[in-house]
C-alpha cells in the first residue's frame, strides 16, 4: 500500500482564459501499479454533442504541456470519462505521475475555453497550453530540418572530394593516379557519408525531445488528512505567531451561528489562511477550501469554546448541505457541517463545512 494515492479535485470552466464556475470533478487513484482516472462533468452546455480531449497537465519551461489520456463526449450538459494507465510512464509519454500538475479538457482550436483543475500551486494560464499535436508538428519540422542539413552536408562533401581529385590531377597531369590513391578518395567520400548517415544526430534530437522524469513526488491531498510533523513547520510558524491574531481586530465580527460555541467569526481569504501558523500545511492549498472561496468569496474563521480549551479555532467553508458536498468535503478533511442563520444568505440549507484546528 506504499504506492497508494488518491486525489479528488473540482473542475472549473475557463472562459476566454478566466476561471468561472464549477462543472464537475476529477478523481485519480494510484494503487498496485495502476493509475485510474475518472472525470465527471455536469452543466457543460453545448449546441450539440461535442468531443473533447482529456489531458494531464505538465509544467515545462513556463508552458502547460498536455499529455493526452483520451477523448470524451459531452451531451446535454453531461460527460463521463474513465481510463487506466501506468503511473510510471503515462500513456508512453515519458512523464510519470510525479510530473503531473493537474488535468484539463478541451480542443486545440479553442484553447481559451477549456475545463481544468490544477493540483499544484500554479494557476491555469490557457494561453500557455501546448497540445501534443502541436509538439509533433514542431518535432516533424525539426527532423525535416535535420534531414535537409544532412543532404546539404552530403552535397558539400561530394564537391570537396571532387575538388581533391581535380587538384591531384592538376598537380601532375602526366602522373596517372594509382589504384591506391583512387581507393583513398573513395574511402574519404564513403566514410563521410557513413558518419552523416549514423543515427547520432537523430538520437541526440530525440533525447532532447524526451522529457526528464522528475524524481520529486507530487504532493496530493489524500482522503484521510494526515498532519505534517511539527518540526518541519516550526520555523515558519514562529514567524507567523507574532502577528496573525490581529486578524480579529482588522475585520468585522460576523454573527454566523445561533449558539456561542463558535464565536468571534470573521470572513477571511485564502491569503489570510496562509498567515496562520497551522501544523497541517496542506490546508494552505486545500482544493475544497478554494472551491468554497470561489463560490462565496469568503472563508469563515473563528474561535471555539469548549471546556476551557485554549488555542482552539475553526475554519469554515461556505456551502449548502447535500450528500454530494458531504462526500467531497470529507475527502479534504471538512467532516462536519454547521447551519448558519446569516441574513445575507437566504438559502435555508446554507452553512459551513468546518474543521477545528489548534494554533
Amino acid at each position: 500500500m506504499s504506492d497508494y494515492k488518491r486525489l479528488v479535485s473540482y473542475i472549473y470552466t475557463y472562459n476566454n482564459g478566466q476561471k468561472d464556475k464549477n462543472v464537475g470533478f476529477a478523481k485519480v487513484e494510484i494503487r498496485n501499479g495502476q493509475c485510474k482516472i475518472n472525470v465527471s462533468l455536469k452543466g457543460v452546455y453545448t449546441d450539440k454533442p461535442e468531443d473533447y480531449g482529456v489531458y494531464f497537465v505538465v509544467r515545462k519551461d513556463g508552458d502547460i504541456v498536455g499529455v493526452k489520456l483520451g477523448n470524451m463526449t459531452v451531451k446535454n450538459g453531461l460527460g463521463e470519462y474513465g481510463d487506466i494507465t501506468y503511473p510510471g510512464n503515462i500513456n508512453n509519454s515519458g512523464y510519470s505521475f510525479s510530473n503531473i500538475g493537474g488535468i484539463f479538457i478541451g480542443n486545440r482550436n479553442d484553447r481559451h475555453n477549456v475545463l481544468a483543475s490544477q493540483w499544484d500551486d500554479e494557476e491555469i494560464n490557457t494561453s500557455k497550453i501546448v497540445f501534443p499535436e502541436e509538439i509533433r508538428v514542431i518535432n516533424d519540422k525539426a527532423i525535416e530540418s535535420v534531414k535537409k542539413s544532412e543532404s546539404e552536408d552530403n552535397e558539400t562533401q561530394d564537391k570537396d572530394a571532387a575538388q581533391l581529385v581535380n587538384k591531384t590531377q592538376e598537380k601532375d597531369e602526366s602522373q596517372i593516379i594509382s589504384e591506391t590513391q583512387v581507393k583513398d578518395v573513395v574511402q574519404l567520400v564513403n566514410g563521410s557519408r557513413e558518419e552523416d548517415d549514423s543515427p547520432l544526430i537523430r538520437k541526440s534530437f530525440m533525447e532532447d525531445a524526451i522529457p526528464e522524469v522528475d524524481e520529486l513526488q507530487l504532493e496530493t491531498e489524500a482522503a484521510e488528512v494526515k498532519y505534517s510533523k511539527k518540526e518541519e513547520t516550526l520555523g515558519s510558524n514562529l514567524e507567523k505567531q507574532s502577528d496573525w491574531t490581529t486578524i480579529f481586530s482588522k475585520k468585522n465580527i460576523i454573527d454566523a451561528f445561533s449558539d456561542d460555541d463558535y464565536y468571534d467569526c470573521v470572513e477571511v481569504t485564502p491569503e489570510d489562511i496562509k498567515e496562520l501558523p497551522l501544523s497541517d500545511t496542506n490546508m494552505y492549498n486545500n482544493s475544497f477550501l478554494m472551491h468554497g472561496y470561489y463560490g462565496y468569496k469568503h472563508i469563515l474563521f473563528g474561535k471555539v469554546q469548549r471546556n476551557g480549551e485554549k488555542n482552539l479555532y475553526f475554519i469554515g467553508i461556505p456551502g449548502v448541505y447535500s450528500n454530494r458536498e458531504k462526500f467531497m468535503s470529507s475527502m479534504f478533511g471538512f467532516n462536519n457541517f454547521k447551519k448558519s442563520h446569516r441574513s445575507d444568505c437566504r438559502n435555508p440549507y446554507f452553512g459551513y463545512w468546518y474543521m477545528e484546528v489548534y494554533i
